[in-house]
């Protein structure tokens, strides 16, 4: 349980990240910084260190092996779906938390506690969002979670782990600051998958911000400045 605070960073590898990363340092002691294998080698070069860190997709080779070799000690939490690619089993981590994604499928409904909206995501920026949910946080922040992108620039400086998929954005989506922005299809369905988050786990009491100051606007989530909400937090809230 996470009980004994209230505030959670999902922190996604998406270009924008590197606009507010070394703002997560100073407040590390009040919030639970929550991401993808993507995100640890940009937070490790800023000095913070995830709480946890999640892997969804069964994706294996060069993308297990180049996410072992960004890395320069075990990360603290390793919460890995059970369809991972078994190159995950020796991943280094100080501990290993497994969970289900496609529960109702292998008879587990009656065993596992999922939650309210359960831990089925298609990102694993939403399986995080879920996560944290799911563990009782109430303040619930993006941050590089841009799900759009440039022909250049997929992810943020060391976020491709040397597998960029090649793809050109070819949508046309909502901005964050305004106007349009380009994205692709995965990332187009996503934002529609957010953003029904978003109103779910709003209407349940969370305050929802999405931070990530670029890339696509995300309903129901209120579009702020990473550094304003950080100093909105509790002088005395701790992790």
């Amino acid at each position: 349980s996470m009980l004994g605070s209230k505030t959670g960073v999902i922190v996604s590898p998406g270009p924008s990240l590197e606009k507010n990363v070394h703002l997560l340092k100073e407040h590390a002691d009040k919030i639970f910084i929550i991401c993808p294998i993507r995100s640890v080698a940009i937070l490790r070069a800023n000095n913070i260190e995830p709480d946890f860190v999640l892997q969804l997709d069964a994706i294996g080779g060069d993308f297990v092996e180049n996410s072992k070799s960004s890395l320069n000690m075990p990360v603290r939490n390793l919460v890995v779906d059970a369809t991972v690619d078994p190159s995950f089993f020796n991943f280094p981590a100080e501990k290993k938390y497994w969970y289900f994604t496609a529960n109702k499928t292998i008879g587990l409904e009656n065993h596992i506690d999922i939650g309210a909206f359960g831990l089925e995501a298609v990102s694993v920026s939403i399986a995080c969002l879920k996560f944290a949910y799911k563990f009782g946080l109430t303040n619930l922040a993006l941050i590089g979670q841009d799900l759009a992108f440039s022909p250049n620039k997929r992810y943020a400086d060391g976020g491709g782990l040397g597998v960029l998929p090649k793809l050109a954005p070819d949508i046309m989506v909502d901005g964050y600051y305004g106007g349009k922005v380009g994205t692709a299809a995965d990332y187009d369905y996503f934002i529609d998958q957010v953003a029904d988050l978003g109103q779910l786990m709003g209407d349940a009491g969370c305050e929802m911000y999405n931070c990530t100051e670029g890339g696509a606007f995300i309903n129901n989530f209120q579009q702020i400045p990473l550094a304003e909400l950080l100093e909105s937090l509790p002088f005395d809230e701790r992790k």
